[in-house]
Parts: structure tokens; sequence; C-alpha cells
């Protein structure tokens, strides 16, 4: 706009600009700068093209296999415990002749003492096994045996098992069970007891006896 003035300055068709006029240039030029911006701010600004997307649902399916754990101790001991006592066997006469030999009365004998402990003992031993795992119809089958019924100390003293069954806490006891098998979480595992019936008949020592060994398995049916 301040090229149009001067050249009709120097033309000759205007002649020196006067305050007036260039104030008025100023507003010109001002009023030219804010069109331009306005029509900058104005001018419509492309529009973001809307995401293509697709989607789809997929099925799952998982087979698990027969799966079975077998939880056991490997060594169990056995701290009997027993009290020792005096066991009266009621009164007795004999005859006494100045000699110092005796007749008549009673003698003690197997066949007239008081019984007072048994030769066998039959203990539970407490949820020493458990299993856990996957079956068709939730259910595992375990059994037990023994693999040596002699516990010795010595070779003229030993214990025996003359039997060993299993209990699930459920109400299925034997030698061999059905149990539920829950799944693998811990916390819905199924415990046992075992059930062993002990012969101290032959048992002569104090001390340790070792040597027996029974044997649980776990099996899917």
């Amino acid at each position: 706009m301040e090229k149009v003035f001067e050249n009709l300055s120097n033309s000759g068709h205007i002649g020196h600009p006067t305050p007036t006029r260039i104030t008025m240039n100023r507003m010109i030029r001002k009023a030219a700068v804010l069109l331009v911006t306005l029509l900058y701010f104005l001018a419509p600004f492309p529009m973001q093209a809307e995401k293509t997307s697709s989607s789809g649902d997929t099925m799952l399916d998982i087979t698990l296999p027969d799966y079975i754990i077998l939880h056991h101790y490997g060594n169990v001991t056995l701290n009997m415990s027993l009290s020792s006592q005096s066991v009266s066997e009621g009164e007795n006469t004999l005859d006494v002749d100045w000699s110092g030999l005796t007749s008549e009365g009673n003698q003690l004998s197997s066949a007239n003492i008081q019984t007072v402990t048994g030769n066998f003992v039959e203990t539970t031993l407490a949820n020493v096994w458990g299993v856990r795992g996957f079956s068709k119809d939730g259910t595992a089958q375990v059994s037990i045996s023994i693999v040596n019924n002699r516990l010795e100390s010595g070779d003229d003293s030993k214990i025996t098992i003359t039997r060993a069954t299993l209990d699930d806490n459920n109400g299925n006891t034997g030698e061999t069970i059905t149990t539920n098998l829950n799944g693998i979480a811990k916390s819905r595992a199924t415990f046992g007891n075992v059930i062993l019936k002990l012969n101290f008949t032959y048992a002569r020592k104090s001390g340790n006896y070792s040597g027996g060994q029974y044997k649980i398995t776990a099996s899917i049916i």
C-alpha cells in the first residue's frame, strides 16, 4: 500500500504526504494485517480421518490331561510311650518247712498274670499322605502295601507290621480306597491317614528298631 502512495507521489498526481495521510496509511496497513490474520484463523482446518478397524470373537478350549500328585513322608519315626508300673496279682499263701522249702501256694506264670499291655498295638499316623490333580471323574485310587514287615534291633528282637490300611478322613478306609481329587490347588488337596497294626510279641529290647517299610500308590482310575 505504501508503494502505491509512493508511486502516486512521484508521478506528480499526489503531493507530499501530510500527517493525516500518513496516519491513514498506517491504519490501512494495520487493518490489512488484521484482516489477513482473521482470515487465517477462520479458514477451515482439515478434518482428521476416522480410524478404520475390524474385530472378531475367538472361542478358546483347553484340554487337561490326567495328572496326579502324591504327597508323603519319606521316613516316619514312632516314639512309643510306655510308663513302668507295678501290678498286684492278689494274695498268695505258701507252706514252708524248717529247711526253707516251700510247697502248695500259687506261682506266677504267663498263664495267670494280668495282661496290662497287649502284644498288638494299632496306631494311626494322622495325615501322612495327600493327593491332588486332575481326573475325568474327579477321583483317584490310593492303595497301601507292606514292602517289609520286620523292624529289627539286632538278630533276636523284632517288631512286625501285621496290617496296613488307609483312611481319607471322609469315610473311605481299606488297603485300597477311592477318594476325591479336587484339582491341583494346595488348598483343595485330600489328606489321609495310615493305620498300622504292630506286633510286639518278639520285641525283647528297648531302643531303635528299623527296616519296616510300606508303599502308597496313587493312580487315576
